[in-house]
């Protein structure tokens, strides 16, 4: 027995309607970003030819445009990342919400996401050969992270920490609070360079750079 025609006909017009904002989704190119590092934003399945916009939980990101004739949408113009006001090396998340103006504005679409500072943190004041925590953020994820100790334009030690890790480049390991050799240790200021380079150079980018300021004290009998 033959099927009816016309159920047919109604499931092949269902899958040719356009999509409707119930489906919107919405995404972005990385899960974690830098603070103020530029952002793209891309959508699909909201109204089209009608107007959007998106915003996210910090209330520093807000965009809006018009999704293409496929319903389709990205941002025409720059945003950035959420400005992370704390001193930490610990990831933020973050709601970034779409709405759709055919729905009369209600969120159709939402995700989350996270943001980090680009820092290097540890305990600096105390005796410069004591393993301390070291706590890194916004490295390149996957990479190695390399501490560069320089003092009167030399290079006097450059050490391997290790690899930053998981989407937000974040790592936690003991060092020595001036990785360089007992002798190398005087009173004064050491330049330090963090990167993912193994040999050192200005032009390295990202690069995290800080001074070490030494005072030795001296105990009379």
């Amino acid at each position: 027995m033959k099927r009816p025609v016309l159920p047919v006909l109604a499931l092949v017009a269902v899958a040719a309607a356009p999509a409707s904002a119930s489906a919107a989704a919405i995404k972005t190119s990385k899960a974690c970003y830098v603070e103020g590092e530029p952002m793209q934003i891309v959508g699909q399945g909201f109204t089209p030819l009608t107007g959007w916009t998106v915003h996210d939980s910090s209330g520093q990101i807000s965009a809006f445009g018009n999704a293409d004739p496929s319903g389709n949408v990205a941002l025409t113009g720059p945003e950035f990342a959420p400005v992370i006001v704390a001193d930490t090396t610990k990831p933020r998340t973050y709601t970034l919400t779409a709405t759709d103006n055919n729905a009369a504005s209600v969120p159709v679409a939402s995700m989350k996401f996270k943001a980090v500072n680009f820092l290097v943190k540890y305990a600096g004041r105390g005796n410069p050969r004591k393993r301390v925590p070291w706590r890194f953020s916004g490295f390149a994820p996957g990479r190695p992270i390399y501490v560069h100790v320089r003092r009167g334009g030399k290079t006097l030690k450059t050490t391997r920490i290790g690899r930053a890790k998981g989407p937000c480049g974040t790592l936690t390991k003991r060092s020595k609070r001036l990785p360089v050799r007992a002798s190398q240790v005087r009173s004064g200021n050491y330049k330090v360079f963090v990167d993912s380079s193994r040999r050192f150079a200005r032009s390295v980018r990202p690069q995290y750079r800080f001074t070490y300021n030494i005072t030795l004290t001296y105990r009379f009998r």
